[in-house]
């Protein structure tokens, strides 16, 4: 979802990936996702605390009467779909296997070589 708000001459994106965080895994998933917002270059995300979602954010400043072209839109819906693709297995590591935000994240990003 993208948001404009030109009284802060902001184009907001607005990512939500379908999943809750439980109550008793929200600790962990606050580590996680602090662990993975200090590897952002711009953008980051967020645990909701009223439902437990995750949501990715990100914005492009459009100060001085700046206007938005297709190429910057594409790359701000390409850059979250990516961003939350590349670190989703961390919160699932988090919320359905258990793992310490640590070793999720590491587990995550484990690179792989070659095709299947």
């Amino acid at each position: 979802r993208a948001i404009w708000r030109p009284e802060d001459h902001v184009l907001q994106m607005l990512c939500l990936p379908d999943i809750r965080v439980p109550d008793d895994k929200r600790a962990a998933m606050f580590e996680v996702l602090a662990l993975i917002n200090e590897q952002q270059l711009h953008g980051h995300f967020d645990l909701w605390p009223s439902d437990g979602s995750i949501i990715y954010r990100n914005s492009l400043l459009l100060a001085g009467g700046a206007e938005a072209n297709d190429a910057q839109c594409e790359a701000l819906i390409r850059f979250a779909v990516d961003t939350c693709e590349r670190y989703f297995p961390a919160v699932q590591f988090v919320v359905w296997a258990g793992q310490p935000a640590e070793q999720a994240l590491e587990s995550a990003m484990i690179d792989t070589w070659g095709e299947a």
